[in-house]
C-alpha cells in the first residue's frame, strides 16, 4: 500500500523554459500546440560536431552566451531561467515569514563545456584552453549560477538521474515538502548541447539522421537537443489560488537496472503503478499521458507494451513532446509536467510533431491537431539509461 501525500502539493502558475521554440514557457506551449518543428544540422553549430544529425538548439538572444565555442552555455541557460523565477522567490518570502525553500537541479551531464573546451584543447581542435575553462573545471558552477541569478544563498542539491532527472527532481520535491522538510522547492531542470551526449546516442544508434518522430512507423532515432525549465513545487496553503498551475498528487521513482539503453517494460509499468496508486485513482482514471516518447525503437516499443499491460487495447489520449522540443535530456520530463498542467488549464493534449502513421494501434496518439480531453489526472512518464523510470500524476 502506497502512502497518498498528507500535503496538497501545488505548482505554481509562475514557471519558466527556455527551448528551441521558444524564450517562454506560454510561447513553447503554443509551438506544442502547432505541432512546430526548428532543428538545425549539427555542422551549423562549430567543428567537429556530428555532421549527419540534426539537432534541437536553442536560438541565441542579446545578452546571452551561446555562440561557440559554447563556454558559457549551460551558465547562460541556468541564470536564465533561475532569474525568471527569482520574483516568485521574492513574492514567497514576502508573504510567509520563515519561508523554506531549497533548490533542486535537476540534469543529466550538467556543464559539459570546460570538459568539452579541455577535449578541444588536448586533440588539437583549439590552440589554447580558455582561462575560465580552467576555473569551471575545478568548481561546483551550478549552485554558484543560481545563486547570482536568485540573489539567496538558498540550499541546493543536484540530482543526475540521466533522462528521468526532471521527473525525479519533481519526485524529491514533493516528498521533501510533505515530510516537512521544507516549504517550497524551486526545480531547475537544464541540460546544455554537449557533444559528449551526441556522440553517445550516435555511437548506440539511437540519434536520427533527419529528425525525431516518435512512434512513427518509419522513425530513425531521437533528435538530441538542449532545453532550461524552472518550476516551483510549495505547500498549496502557501499560495494563492489564482496561483496555482496544477498539482503533484503521486509519484514513483525505480531504478531496475534491466539494461543500460533499454528499459523493461514490467519495470516501467510497477513505476507507473504506484504513481497511480498514490494518487488514489486507478488507470481508467487516467485522461491523458505525456509519454517519455524518444522516436527511438527500443522506447516507443515499450511504452506501447507498459499501456497494453495497463490500459488494455486502447491507451487514453497520449503524445510525445519530443518532437517538436527534441530530446532536451535531463530539462524533458519538466517540459511534461508543465504541460500535463495546461491540458488540464486548456483541455488541450498537445499532438505529436511529424507523426505520419503510428507503429502501434493500441497508443492513442493524438497526431495532426490538439485534442480535447476533460479534466483530471494526467501521466508523466521518464525512461533513464540503466533502468531508472519515473513517473508523476498531475491533477487540476
Amino acid at each position: 500500500m502506497v502512502k497518498p501525500y498528507s500535503k496538497k502539493i501545488a505548482i505554481a502558475k509562475t514557471c519558466t523554459a527556455v527551448s528551441n521554440l521558444s524564450r517562454t514557457w506560454d510561447e513553447c506551449w503554443a509551438g506544442l500546440l502547432k505541432g512546430e518543428v526548428l532543428f538545425a544540422p549539427g555542422d551549423d553549430i562549430g567543428n567537429k560536431w556530428p555532421k549527419t544529425a540534426a539537432l534541437s538548439m536553442i536560438a541565441d538572444r542579446a545578452g546571452w552566451k551561446l555562440q561557440p565555442p559554447f563556454l558559457f552555455r549551460f551558465k547562460t541557460l541556468a541564470n536564465v531561467v533561475a532569474g525568471d523565477m527569482k520574483p516568485l522567490v521574492d513574492s514567497l518570502v514576502e508573504r510567509n515569514d520563515g519561508v523554506r525553500i531549497n533548490v533542486i537541479v535537476a540534469t543529466c551531464h550538467s556543464d559539459p563545456c570546460a570538459l568539452t573546451a579541455l577535449i578541444d584543447y588536448t586533440h588539437g581542435v583549439t590552440d589554447s584552453m580558455p582561462d575560465e575553462a580552467w576555473e569551471m573545471l575545478l568548481k561546483n558552477n551550478v549552485t554558484k549560477y543560481l545563486a547570482e541569478s536568485l540573489e539567496r544563498d538558498l540550499p541546493v542539491s543536484v540530482v543526475s538521474s540521466a533522462c528521468a532527472s526532471a521527473l525525479v527532481a519533481a519526485s524529491s520535491a514533493a516528498d521533501m515538502i510533505d515530510a516537512d522538510l521544507c516549504d517550497a522547492v524551486l526545480v531547475v531542470a537544464l541540460d546544455s548541447m554537449a557533444r559528449v551526449a551526441c556522440a553517445g546516442f550516435h555511437n548506440i544508434g539511437a540519434m536520427t539522421k533527419t529528425q525525431c518522430s516518435p512512434y512513427d512507423v518509419e522513425r530513425t532515432g531521437t533528435t538530441v537537443g538542449e532545453g532550461a525549465v524552472s518550476f516551483m513545487l510549495v505547500d498549496d496553503k502557501l499560495i494563492p489560488a489564482d496561483q496555482i498551475y496544477g498539482h503533484i498528487s503521486g509519484t514513483s521513482i525505480y531504478c531496475d537496472a534491466a539494461h543500460i539503453v533499454e528499459p523493461n517494460p514490467e519495470g516501467v509499468r510497477s513505476v507507473l503503478e504506484e504513481a497511480i496508486e498514490q494518487a488514489g485513482i486507478t488507470s481508467s482514471d487516467i485522461t491523458g499521458i505525456y509519454w517519455h516518447g524518444t522516436g527511438t525503437k527500443h522506447n516507443d516499443r515499450t511504452e506501447s507494451l507498459v499501456s497494453e499491460l495497463m490500459f488494455g487495447e486502447k491507451s487514453p489520449p497520449c503524445t510525445s513532446t519530443k518532437g517538436s522540443l527534441g530530446h532536451t535530456m535531463g530539462a524533458s520530463g519538466a517540459y511534461n509536467i508543465l504541460a500535463a498542467c495546461e491540458t488540464n488549464r486548456s483541455g488541450l493534449i498537445s499532438p505529436v510533431a511529424s507523426l505520419k502513421e503510428s507503429e502501434y494501434p493500441n497508443l492513442d496518439v493524438v497526431q495532426g491537431a490538439p485534442r480535447e480531453v476533460p479534466q483530471g489526472p494526467v501521466l508523466v512518464t521518464a525512461l533513464g539509461f540503466g533502468g531508472i523510470n519515473a513517473a508523476v500524476v498531475v491533477t487540476p
